[in-house]
């Protein structure tokens, strides 16, 4: 009346083996491509660093270039612009310069940066980078006392405001406070030196979002 179980043991125990080592393979090779995900994400955010410290790096030594190759440029006194229409040749190549190869540097590290990370102030942030990049890019094309050079300059300086806020407001969602206050520090030294000229207060402002 009832089936005879015992005919049916040397099919079912190869069916279940082949069932168990499929799940185990699946398992497998899902752990391996979350693995290689995460390797992938860490790979990019590192590269994007090292481009974000070649921006800073390449800015810094083209500002070091023109001061000294222009000869007369002095802290406090005049404006980074003055470099892109020095008297001098090779001051304002090497503004003009750094303040393209450095913009184009930064746009690539914040669009790096925003795609990776999933937090939305981030992304917010690293969005106003990317117009603050175009911006030196415009600011390095369009010397000082041509039409377009001033609305470049304002824009970046207000994003970038813009951008040290929010980021100082995720660092507080996201309980890291060290961060905000170090970030905080920077927007207050950037503040402080408006006490001073504004050519002072633009070049500190430089530095700091440099440091930053």
């Amino acid at each position: 009346m009832f089936p005879d179980l015992s005919k049916l043991t040397g099919v079912y125990t190869p069916v279940k083996r082949s069932i168990d080592y499929g799940k185990g393979h699946m398992r497998g090779l899902l752990i391996h491509l979350h693995n290689h995900d995460i390797s992938a994400t860490f790979t990019k955010s590192r590269r994007a660093a090292y481009l974000g410290l070649l921006s800073v790096l390449v800015f810094s030594v083209s500002w070091i270039v023109g001061v000294i190759l222009d000869g007369t440029w002095a802290y406090g006194i005049n404006y980074l612009s003055d470099l892109g229409v020095s008297p001098v040749f090779g001051a304002r190549v090497a503004f003009t310069v750094g303040c393209i190869a450095a913009g184009v540097g930064f746009v690539a590290y914040s669009y790096s940066v925003m795609k990776t990370c999933p937090r939305p102030l981030v992304k917010l942030t690293y969005l106003l980078s990317i117009v603050c990049g175009i911006c030196l890019i415009g600011v390095g094309t369009f010397n000082e006392g041509t039409l377009l050079h001033y609305p470049f300059a304002l824009t970046l300086g207000g994003f970038a405001i813009a951008a040290i806020v929010i980021s100082i407001g995720d660092d507080l969602i996201e309980h890291k406070h060290e961060s905000a206050l170090k970030t905080a520090l920077i927007f207050l030294v950037s503040v402080i030196s408006l006490v001073g000229t504004r050519q002072f207060a633009e070049a500190t402002a430089v530095i700091a979002l440099m440091t930053w």
